[in-house]
């Protein structure tokens, strides 16, 4: 199934996003960051969805709380990752009720960010113990796993990116979850399942001097969950597909397990419906929700 993501519309109210994608034909709805909190939002979703007869999944930064910051259940800020844990049950229990069965985030952060850092280089800071970090993320994702597996909403984890700038900065990793090894190093000791961001990954590999092609084959053969768009190498900008592109070879040439795909192109109508026709054109499972246009 294809699902197209709120993030590519501009829009202050979540059901403006969602109206947009509807009118354009997209019935797979990823529900995700960038609105405003309203309180009438979940009502506005589910008189959508029976108007439109729209499948909705739930990712990470949604619903948007009341007063924003930075999700990280790895921060060793002890209220901070409190309330991130409570944030994810609280959208587990909203993405139940709004009929998706799955929810998906981001993986942990070992420094610790302010929210109008998100997606923007970063000032060289202290990064916490990476072992530490990783059993208190996984603490709290066992609590919040255990919350979807009560309410019949499957749990998956997505790779983070790492930007050039970013890199030369720390001189170490800084985020969780950016390789192939990093997924089966954490997997190993923890019980996850994975959700590849191939723009995240086409960054990172270029920060790193890594073969973007063999990661994304390794990431796609376990990954049920694929979130699609390009870039160049350098900067998660969130473009659309071309035919030429690398991110849709790998995707041709790989017998890739996901079940959920999710467009995270950030353009115009044209070029979102262009992206989707391409990723309907490969040899892949049969995709469902989408009128013709």
């Amino acid at each position: 199934m294809i699902f197209v993501s709120t993030s590519c519309v501009r829009a202050r109210k979540i059901d403006e996003a969602v109206i947009f994608l509807a009118e354009a034909g997209f019935t797979n709805i990823e529900l995700s960051g960038g609105t405003q909190y309203y309180p009438s939002w979940k009502n506005d979703l589910l008189k959508l969805a029976r108007l439109y007869n729209l499948t909705y999944r739930c990712h990470n930064y949604f619903p948007p709380p009341e007063r924003h910051f930075v999700l990280n259940m790895a921060s060793q800020d002890q209220n901070l990752r409190q309330r991130s844990i409570a944030f994810h049950l609280d959208a587990i229990r909203h993405a139940a009720d709004l009929g998706s069965d799955t929810y998906s985030y981001h993986a942990g952060f070992y420094v610790e960010i302010q929210p109008n850092e998100i997606g923007k280089p970063l000032d060289a800071r202290t990064a916490a113990s990476t072992e530490l970090a990783e059993l208190l993320y996984f603490q709290g994702h066992e609590r919040v796993a255990r919350e979807g597996e009560r309410l019949g909403v499957r749990l998956f984890i997505e790779n983070n990116v790492l930007g050039r700038a970013n890199f030369i900065t720390f001189q170490v990793i800084p985020f969780m979850l950016l390789t192939w090894e990093d997924a089966e190093r954490l997997r190993a000791k923890y019980s996850f399942d994975l959700l590849v961001d191939l723009a995240h990954l086409k960054v990172t590999c270029g920060s790193l001097g890594l073969d973007f092609q063999a990661q994304a084959r390794r990431f796609l053969t376990e990954a049920e969950y694929v979130h699609i768009s390009d870039n160049d190498g350098f900067e998660d900008t969130n473009d659309g597909l071309l035919s030429e592109s690398d991110v849709l070879e790998v995707l041709a040439k790989t017998r890739f397990l996901s079940r959920h795909i999710t467009l995270e192109v950030y353009r115009d109508l044209p070029t979102i419906s262009h992206s989707h026709r391409l990723v309907e054109g490969l040899d892949c499972p049969p995709p469902h929700g989408v009128i013709s246009r």
